[in-house]
């Protein structure tokens, strides 16, 4: 939640003082590293793919690296789909109420109560992209912050769903492929 709020901050900075790209890449990557080496004691890192594309367990270098690049990879293509209105917020709903359900059949009602939160945030939002009278963008504060939360939930969903409850029968080492399709629009728009 700290790393979240202090995205955020920056997002605000950013949106006040219109900062260099190279400066929104180093405080990104020193915010997101010590999320990562925090996240190590924990258990929260990437350190098992349960056979996908062949691999298993992954030693904890790798394990910190891929999920920095998930982190940085998933807030820079939110961040691209903001400026487009409505198109984040879309997403977000889409993305935040898939997650909902795939989180209540596991019972983790901690990350339903956050989805519930940013999925009525987003409706609000995407009542002003329709308004004639109010407009209202989310910035790179709020695309950063829902950037950030995606890829925490994601990265959540791909180290703790297998082990939870299994309730359509799907196999371990399509789990990373279930994430990546859910990902597919930013991770798509990115590319582009």
């Amino acid at each position: 939640i700290g790393t979240s709020i202090l995205i955020a901050l920056f997002g605000v900075y950013r949106d006040i003082l219109n900062s260099s790209h190279f400066k929104k890449y180093i405080t990104l990557t020193f915010l997101l590293l010590m999320l990562v080496y925090s996240s190590i004691v924990d258990g929260s890192t990437i350190s098992n793919l349960n056979g996908f594309l062949g691999f298993y367990e992954i030693n904890k270098f790798w394990s910190c690296i891929l999920t920095f690049s998930i982190y940085i990879t998933l807030i820079n293509a939110v961040n691209r789909m903001d400026h487009i209105n409505g198109y984040l917020t879309f997403f977000s709903i889409y993305f935040f109420s898939s997650m909902l359900y795939a989180y209540h059949l596991s019972e983790f009602y901690t990350l339903n109560s956050l989805s519930i939160i940013i999925i009525g945030i987003n409706l609000l939002f995407l009542w002003t992209y329709f308004s004639n009278n109010v407009k209202m963008y989310v910035g790179d504060s709020g695309s950063f912050f829902i950037g950030f939360w995606i890829a925490y939930f994601i990265i959540e969903y791909i180290v703790n769903y297998p082990g939870s409850s299994n309730y359509f029968n799907i196999k371990l080492e399509n789990f990373p492929i279930i994430a990546i399709a859910l990902l597919s629009i930013p991770i798509l728009d990115l590319v582009r």
